[in-house]
């Protein structure tokens, strides 16, 4: 038992020996700075990329608003007023909960509006034509 101990105690004298005599040379200093830099390098770029994410995730929204979106989508269809705000009373009246649905599926104005109104008919058209 006694000679076991001795011999891992030798073996871990003569590695760190070894290790020692490696540094002292002018090639492991080499190796080892370099490897340092590395690590340097892409701990910096880790805590960059952290950085960068905390910035973003702090400047852009995180959901869109919905009336917003609705009022983004009148404008690029290029709807007056008065169309804008027939299109939020059919909203309202259908109790729709995404308002930009509206722009997707014509079924709305159809049940909302009746057989003779000219204004939900061209709206239609300008929509989904």
């Amino acid at each position: 038992m006694n000679q076991l101990l001795l011999q891992v105690v030798l073996a871990e004298y003569a590695l760190g020996k070894s290790a020692a005599y490696y540094l002292n040379t002018s090639k492991g200093w080499k190796e080892l700075g370099m490897c340092l830099v590395a690590i340097l390098c892409f701990v910096s770029f880790w805590l960059m990329l952290v950085f960068w994410d905390k910035l973003i995730k702090g400047i852009a929204p995180h959901e869109p608003e919905q009336g917003k979106l609705f009022q983004d989508l009148c404008n690029a269809h290029h709807l007056s007023r008065t169309e804008t705000n027939y299109l939020q009373a059919l909203i309202e009246a259908s109790q729709i909960v995404e308002p930009a649905n509206v722009f997707i599926n014509p079924r709305y104005l159809d049940l909302y509006a009746n057989q003779e109104d000219i204004q939900a008919k061209n709206l239609r058209q300008k929509l989904f034509a």
